[in-house]
C-alpha cells in the first residue's frame, strides 16, 4: 500500500554534533487512486539526550 523510507545520519547542526532522522512515505499507484499520501519528516536531535533541535514536515494527503 505504501513505501516507507527511514534514514539516519550523523550531522552538524549549529556547530553541534547531531543526528538527522528522515522519514518519507508514499502510497503506491493503487492506494493513491483512493487516498494519495506523500509525506516527509525530518528531525534533528542531540545524540546524548535526544532533545529536538529542528523539525520539518512536508505533507500531502
Amino acid at each position: 500500500m505504501a513505501n516507507v523510507t527511514i534514514n539516519y545520519e550523523k550531522t552538524i547542526f549549529k556547530n553541534k554534533e547531531a543526528i538527522r532522522l528522515k522519514f518519507e512515505t508514499q502510497t503506491n499507484k493503487f492506494a493513491s487512486t483512493i487516498f494519495k499520501v506523500n509525506n516527509a519528516y525530518e528531525t534533528i536531535i542531540e545524540p546524548n539526550n535526544f532533545n529536538i533541535l529542528s523539525f520539518q514536515k512536508i505533507t500531502y494527503q
